[in-house]
């Protein structure tokens, strides 16, 4: 069986640490994907676009459209995967 570990955030949260809470933040993701490559569980991770970078794909009367920005607002964005 496969998992997906998906990483959710709220936009702006890393604006505000400090070189020191990134440091431990980034401890915590390292040793995350060190702990599933021991286990032979780790296939791939990656970070995800920021939500400045969305967009939104839509079909009306068969025209397509983008739109730029998400489909709804949230206070927790999807940041990225393992």
């Amino acid at each position: 069986m496969r998992y997906l570990l998906l990483l959710y955030d709220e936009p702006g949260t890393y604006d505000h640490l400090g070189a020191e809470e990134r440091r431990a933040l980034l401890d915590e993701y390292r040793q995350l994907s060190e702990a599933l490559v021991a286990e032979g569980a780790y296939l791939d991770a990656n970070p995800l676009q920021p939500v400045a970078a969305a967009r939104t794909v839509r079909t009306v009367a068969g025209e397509v459209r983008v739109e730029a920005g998400l489909v709804l607002e949230s206070q927790t964005t999807l940041g990225g995967y393992y």
